[in-house]
C-alpha cells in the first residue's frame, strides 16, 4: 500500500512535521540499522527540481509529478511528458495516482482553476489522454458538477477516492461500479489519507480534524483541534498529530488506529525542538521513528543516520512521499528528490569502536572459529579470544601483545598457530601455554602438510619450515631456479589435495614439490604455461569444479585447470577460458584480500570496500558494503 501526500501538503510542504508511512515496515530489534540514500535532480534528468507527487505503477515504474510536466523514472533515466510534447491539458502536475485498468489520474493547475479541468486521466502504454467529462459523460452529474480538492488516492481494493471542495462529500470510482457520492455528516473538505487494514479510513476535514471513518461514511472517530497545518504522520503502527488547545501549548500525541489516545512522545524529541523536526516517521512497532536524518529506537539510541544532501533539516518543504514496494522512503522537495533506504545489518561487529580515526582501529588480519569461540589477530594489539555467545572478548596474555600480528592457524593437534612480527608461535588454549618458535621477519602465511610438516610465509625472507617435533624453524634452501621466491613476502601457503604445494606470493604464484622444492612460477611475465595476468598474488582457492580462482592486488582471476601425468592439477590460462574480474567489467574494488567458496558454488572475497559476492555461473558480482556510521 502506497500513500501520497494530500494537496495541502504538497502545496504547502509540510511546515512544522509529518510525512504518511506506508503499512508496511521493517520490524526492529536491538541491533544497527544501514540507511543508504540516493538524490535525484534535473542533473539527472527530471524535467523540473520542485517534485510535487510520486507514485509507482502495477508494473514498477514511478511516477514524479512536476512543475514543468511528468516523469516516469525506471531506475536509472526519465522519461518526460508535457503539455507541448505530448498533449497533457497541464505542465504543473500535483497529484498522481493509478486505477485499476493502468490510467494514471492527474491533477494539476495551468494558470487558473477550472474545476475538473484541473484532472486528466492519462494510459501511458496506450499513449491515451481523457478528461473527466470525457471518460463519464453525463453517467454521474454530481461527480461532473463538482469542483474537487487537488486530492485523487486509490484504496487498497482498487477504488479511487476523491475529496470534493467545500461540500460534505466524497466520490469513488471503480470500473465494477462506476461513480458512487458518500456523504461524511457535519464535515466538510473531506480528505481521505489512509486506508487501515480492518477497512477503516483516516481523514483529514475542515483543515482542523482528524476522523475515523467506516466504508459506509459513518464517523467512528473525531479528535479535534489537530489544526496546526493539518500535518500528521501515520502508519500500521499508529498515528502522531500535533494539537493545539485554545490558548495551550502545542502538544505531540501519539494514537493507535482505533482513535485511542496513547502516552508517547520520539525520543530525540526536546522541548527545544518538539514538535518541529522536519520529518517524523513511524518505523516499527515499538515506538521507533524516523526523526529527519536519524533512526531512534524507544530509548532515544541513534541506530542509524543519514545525510540529506541539499535538504536542511529546517526546510519544511517536503512536497511529496511515498513507499514503494520494496519499503523504500521516496521524499520530494524544492530541489529534486530522495530515495531512503533502512534495512537491518546483517553483520554483527564484534572489536569495533564507532567514530574511530582512520588509521587507529583495530586491523584484524588473521580469523579462526570453532566451537563457540572466535579467534582474531589484531595487528596493533596481539591475539584475542572472543565468546560468541556472550561477546565477551580477552587478549590472550600468554601470546603477548605489540606489533604486527598477522596469519592465524589451527594446527592438526588443535593447537594455534599464530605469525607475529618476530615469531612464530604455538598456542595450547587447554594448557594456556605458548611455544615460542624465533624469526628475524614478519610470519605472513602459515601451512601445516599432511605429514605434519609447517611452512612459514615471511616479509621479504621467503619460505621457513619446521619439521614435526623440532624446536626452531630452519630456512628454506630448495628454490631451484625460482630464487625470486626467496626474497618475496609470502602471503599464503596452502597444500592441495594431491599434495601439491601453492605459495601465493608478492611476485607471483609459486608450486612446490614437497621433496624437488619449487618447481613453477606463474605470473603476468611469464610465457606459455607459466603465464597468468597478475604479479601480487594474495590468496587462492581451487574450487569444486577444479577451477583456480586467485586473489590478487589487480582484481579477481579465474583459471582453468589441467590433470597432468603425475594426477596433480595445474592452472592454464587461455583467453577463452579464463577471466579477469575487475572494476572496469564487475568489481566494486580491485584489491582481492582472498577468495572462498561457500556450499552453494558462490564465492566470496574481502576487498578495501566491503565483502563481494560472486556468482559463478551467471557471473553476477554484488557489493556487500559494511556502514560507516
Amino acid at each position: 500500500m502506497m500513500l501520497a501526500l494530500p494537496y495541502p501538503f504538497a502545496r504547502f510542504g509540510i511546515t512544522f512535521f509529518g510525512l504518511l508511512a506506508m503499512a508496511t515496515a521493517w520490524p526492529l530489534a536491538a541491533q544497527e540499522y544501514i540507511a543508504k540514500v540516493q538524490y535525484y535532480n534535473i542533473d539527472q534528468g527530471l524535467s523540473h527540481r520542485q517534485v510535487n507527487a510520486i507514485c509507482q505503477d502495477r508494473h514498477g515504474f514511478v511516477w514524479i509529478g512536476t512543475l514543468n510536466g511528468l516523469n516516469r523514472f525506471d531506475g536509472y533515466s526519465f522519461r518526460p511528458y508535457t503539455k507541448e510534447k505530448d498533449g497533457l491539458p497541464f505542465n504543473n502536475i500535483l497529484t498522481v495516482a493509478e486505477d485499476t485498468e493502468g490510467w494514471l489520474w492527474l491533477q494539476g493547475q495551468e494558470g487558473q482553476k477550472q474545476g475538473l479541468k484541473e484532472i486528466c486521466l492519462f494510459h501511458p502504454e496506450r499513449g491515451e489522454i481523457r478528461s473527466l467529462p470525457e471518460k463519464f459523460g453525463t453517467s454521474a452529474p454530481e461527480f461532473s458538477e463538482t469542483p474537487l480538492n487537488l486530492y485523487i488516492r486509490r484504496d487498497d481494493e482498487g477504488v479511487m477516492w476523491m475529496s470534493a471542495r467545500d461540500t460534505n462529500l466524497l466520490f469513488l470510482y471503480h470500473p465494477a461500479n462506476g461513480v458512487q457520492a458518500l456523504q461524511i455528516a457535519g464535515l466538510r473538505n473531506i480528505i481521505p489519507v489512509y486506508f487501515t487494514p480492518d477497512k477503516t479510513i483516516w481523514a483529514r476535514a475542515d483543515d482542523h480534524k482528524m476522523v475515523l471513518l467506516d466504508r459506509s461514511g459513518k464517523v467512528l472517530k473525531l479528535i479535534e483541534n489537530s489544526w496546526l497545518y493539518g500535518n500528521w504522520s501515520i502508519s500500521d503502527k499508529g498515528l502522531l498529530t500535533i494539537t493545539k488547545p485554545a490558548g495551550g501549548k502545542e502538544k505531540l500525541i501519539f494514537y493507535n488506529l482505533k482513535g485511542e489516545k496513547q502516552p508517547y512522545t520520539p525520543a530525540g524529541l526536546t522541548d527545544a525542538n518538539a514538535p518541529h523536526p522536519a520529518l517524523i516517521v513511524p518505523f516499527g512497532n515499538d515506538g521507533t521513528f524516523i526523526i529527519h536524518n536519524r533512526l531512534v529506537d524507544p530509548a532515544g539510541v541513534e541506530i542509524a543516520a543519514w545525510d540529506f544532501s541539499k535538504h536542511d533539516r529546517n526546510n519544511f518543504m517536503w512536497r511529496s512521499f511515498m513507499q514503494d514496494n520494496t519499503g523504500r522512503y521516496w521524499l520530494g522537495d524544492d530541489f529534486g528528490f530522495y530515495i531512503l533506504q533502512i534495512k537491518k545489518n546483517r553483520f554483527k561487529r564484534y572489536f569495533y569502536t564507532k567514530d574511530i580515526k582512520p588509521g587507529q582501529g583495530f586491523t584484524i588480519r588473521g580469523i579462526l572459529a570453532a566451537q563457540g569461540k572466535l579467534y582474531a589477530n589484531l595487528e596493533r594489539n596481539g591475539c584475542f579470544e572472543l565468546d560468541l555467545r556472550s561477546g565477551q572478548s580477552h587478549r590472550l596474555e600468554a601470546t603477548g601483545s605489540g606489533w604486527s600480528y598477522h596469519a592465524l592457524l589451527f594446527a592438526k593437534n588443535g593447537d594455534i598457530l599464530i605469525g607475529k612480527q618476530d615469531a612464530l608461535l604455538r598456542f595450547n588454549p587447554g594448557a594456556n601455554s605458548v611455544l615460542k618458535f624465533p624469526i628475524d621477519s614478519e610470519v605472513w602465511g602459515i601451512c601445516e602438510d599432511n605429514t605434519g610438516k609447517l611452512w612459514v610465509g615471511t616479509l621479504k625472507k621467503g619460505l621457513y619450515t619446521c619439521p614435526p617435533g623440532a624446536t626452531s624453524l630452519a630456512p628454506y634452501t630448495q628454490y631451484n631456479n625460482f630464487r625470486e621466491l626467496s626474497t618475496a613476502l609470502v602471503h599464503y601457503i596452502e597444500q592441495d589435495k594431491s599434495g601439491t604445494l601453492w605459495a601465493c606470493a608478492g611476485n607471483g604464484f609459486y608450486q612446490i614439490d614437497p621433496q624437488k622444492g619449487v618447481v613453477a612460477r606463474y605470473w603476468s611475465g611469464g610465457t606459455g604455461a607459466s603465464f597468468l595476468p597478475a604479479l601480487n598474488f594474495l590468496h587462492f582457492c581451487i574450487d569444486a569444479d577444479g577451477v583456480f580462482w586467485f586473489a590478487t592486488a589487480t582484481g579477481l582471476v579465474r583459471a582453468a585447470s589441467q590433470t597432468g601425468s603425475d594426477g596433480r592439477r595445474y592452472p592454464v590460462w587461455s583467453e577463452k577460458t579464463g577471466k579477469w574480474y575487475n572494476r572496469a567489467n564487475s568489481l566494486s574494488n580491485d584489491f582481492i584480500y582472498a577468495v572462498h567458496e561457500d556450499k552453494q558454488g558462490k564465492l566470496w572475497m574481502p576487498t578495501d570496500n566491503g565483502i563481494i559476492r560472486l556468482d559463478k555461473k551467471t557471473g553476477e558480482a554484488k557489493p556487500i558494503t559494511f556502514p560507516t556510521a
